[in-house]
């Protein structure tokens, strides 16, 4: 009796491990994403985070490794600002440092119906000195 069951509780733990979903690929958005115009659980949102998700791992001499992708729906003209993103480290004796930035602007001109794209470039990027430890 023992063994169906725990075989049972097997393939029920497996099955919830493959069905993790996939991150969109960079660049595609859903059509309800694109007409999103109001958050759902909170109507006075002027802008909401559609995806943040992180994954830490090291490389072969165990320095930590953060992947971070972000995903923000700004809803009106007023918080535009929140496509501006500050990322804190700890730069005290170069610490920590960041690499590899990537941002992507996606706007969808209502009048051609398609989507316009904007890549970050590197004037874009710039490092601000928060005190002797941070940056």
């Amino acid at each position: 009796m023992r063994k169906p069951f725990l075989f049972v509780l097997l393939c029920i733990s497996l099955s919830q491990l493959y069905a993790q979903s996939e991150l969109p690929a960079m660049g595609f958005y859903s059509e309800e994403e694109r007409n999103l115009s109001v958050c759902a659980f909170d109507k006075d949102a002027e802008a909401v985070v559609l995806l943040d998700h992180a994954v830490s791992d090291h490389d072969e001499d165990y320095n930590l490794i953060t992947t971070r992708r972000i995903r923000i729906k700004i809803l009106t003209d007023k918080e535009i600002d929140r496509g501006n993103i500050s990322i804190p480290f700890y730069s005290k004796d170069k610490f920590e440092f960041i690499y590899k930035i990537e941002g992507v602007t996606y706007n969808w001109n209502t009048t051609t119906r398609q989507s316009e794209t904007f890549k970050l470039t590197k004037n874009q990027v710039f490092t601000e000195k928060v005190n002797d430890i941070f940056r």
